[in-house]
């Protein structure tokens, strides 16, 4: 990756730890060991302090009290699994959302455009809950990208085109 692209992928995971996503920091600093780079100095400070916490005898007890985000509970494991198990299709939704806008230029509803989805493909969910996950994934790519990613948005700008 460029220099910029870790700079702006890295404020991305400073945000998140901001407002109290701590497995954040384990992402940001496993990117900085991908790309050979030292830590920023937030980085290295919430590092540091995170780690402090578990390896002082008898505060916590495993890893899951010190990294954590609300968006993936890891209470329990068949929890955990379900959590990731949705970002992975949602992952596949939105590629094939995209997919099907690309391929028929005559949609410009969100809701056809999900209904014809699910006509096509068995995602073992009903509209509401495929809607919820493509609309999870934009917002979070969102943030790594640093513009808004949302089918809703382009198709309203493709009715407004259109009309």
């Amino acid at each position: 990756m460029s220099l910029l692209d870790v700079h702006r992928l890295l404020e991305v995971y400073r945000r998140r730890f901001n407002v109290g996503d701590t497995l954040a920091v384990l992402h940001a600093v496993s990117t900085c060991a991908e790309e050979n780079l030292p830590l920023p100095t937030w980085l290295a400070d919430a590092f540091r302090s995170r780690m402090t916490k578990f390896l002082t005898p008898g505060k916590l007890r495993s890893l899951d009290e010190v990294f954590s985000s609300k968006s993936l509970p890891t209470s329990s494991a068949k929890k955990a699994a379900a959590v990731r198990q949705d970002w992975q299709l949602a992952g596949r939704l939105c590629v094939d959302a995209w997919e099907v806008v690309r391929h028929d230029e005559t949609l410009t509803s969100f809701d056809r455009v999900v209904q014809r989805l699910l006509k096509a493909h068995n995602y073992g969910v009903a509209k509401t809950k495929a809607k919820q996950l493509i609309t999870m994934f934009e917002g979070s790519q969102s943030q790594f990208v640093g513009k808004e990613l949302s089918l809703s948005r382009f198709l309203e700008k493709r009715r407004k085109v259109q009309t």
